[in-house]
């Protein structure tokens, strides 16, 4: 079912300059270290940002956010950080499988990420637990390892209700190629935020 009014002639680059009237510029994101984002991704499960930075800081204390520190730790201790959420004990078991995956296959460094093209980058990423592809394009955004849309579903939703992109029939993967490859034709010229350098 298609319910956005398509072609609305309004670019993105005058939404994104109407968004920061309104809110303000946007703050860089706190972690940018593309290991620690997995790590961030996986510390807690269905838990809100405040939450999810509040688990991060103490695994970052208690355990420490290296590979061997992760490896080396119990998964009880693992497990009282990642109890801020729901299925702590699915979360710290998901925790050391990324060590042991980012010690195995990236010699504990994900910054070769930068060298690799987007499609490698993107794969290398989803080998961890919990990230896909919005989640890969994101910590590549962030990272500062690839200038890339990184737009989950709800930034879909948005940008098919601006009109900037027809929604694909019940299919949201394509709809989601669509809205990144919108992005990607509209670079604003200044880059205070995430969103401006990647749109």
């Amino acid at each position: 079912m298609t319910s956005a009014v398509y072609g609305t002639g309004v670019p993105l680059t005058v939404v994104l300059d109407l968004l920061e009237e309104v809110y303000g510029p946007q703050s860089p994101p706190g972690i940018t270290d593309p290991w620690e984002q997995v790590l961030l991704e996986n510390v807690v499960y269905l838990a809100g940002d405040d939450r999810r930075l509040r688990a991060f800081d103490l695994l970052r204390a208690r355990v420490g956010t290296s590979p061997a520190a992760l490896l080396a730790s119990d998964l009880a201790e693992l497990a009282e950080v990642t109890g801020l959420g729901i299925r702590a004990g699915v979360q710290a078991a998901r925790l050391q499988a990324a060590a042991r995956e980012v010690t195995a296959h990236f010699a504990g460094d994900l910054s070769m990420l930068a060298s690799m093209p987007l499609a490698e980058a993107r794969r290398a990423l989803r080998r961890f637990p919990a990230v896909g592809e919005p989640a890969a394009d994101r910590i590549l955004l962030q990272a500062g390892l690839h200038a890339v849309p990184a737009l989950d579903s709800n930034g879909v939703r948005v940008l098919v209700r601006l009109g900037q992109v027809r929604e694909a029939p019940i299919t949201q993967p394509r709809t989601g190629r669509r809205s990144r490859s919108c992005a990607r034709r509209c670079r604003p010229s200044a880059p205070p935020c995430c969103a401006r350098t990647c749109c």
